[in-house]
């Protein structure tokens, strides 16, 4: 496994932060908000993309995308949390309030069956 090196970590950070900015201002700005929350998902990807374990970027990714309306998006986000630091609570508590939204949801070939707390429910990949 490649070690992430502080280069890669500081510009992870960067992308982070921007992220936030772009999310703070989205809820400050509504008619902006597609654009900012855009952009904001793509700067957490970005620091994703640099420091895979970094667990603020998908915890604040799956934030935006729950308020976004993408539940499914939002449980594989958290469930990333969960596999880099399993006692997440915050992340553990926001999959465990996804299960029942995505629960409902008709299970398609490419699912994948989580178990969050005592719910079941299934996550398209």
């Amino acid at each position: 496994m490649a070690t992430i090196d502080q280069s890669n970590k500081d510009q992870a950070r960067k992308h982070f932060s921007t992220g936030c900015e772009f999310q703070s201002s989205a809820a400050a700005q509504h008619h902006l908000a597609n654009l900012t929350q855009g952009s904001a998902e793509m700067e957490y990807r970005a620091a994703i993309r640099l420091d895979p374990k970094y667990v603020r970027a998908h915890f604040n990714l799956g934030t935006l995308l729950q308020a976004n309306g993408d539940a499914d998006g939002a449980a594989r986000s958290y469930s990333a949390v969960l596999r880099i630091q399993p006692d997440h609570q915050a992340a553990a508590g926001a999959l465990g309030a996804l299960g029942t939204m995505v629960s409902t949801a008709a299970p398609s070939a490419s699912s994948t069956s989580l178990r969050a707390g005592h719910r079941e429910f299934n996550i398209r990949i």
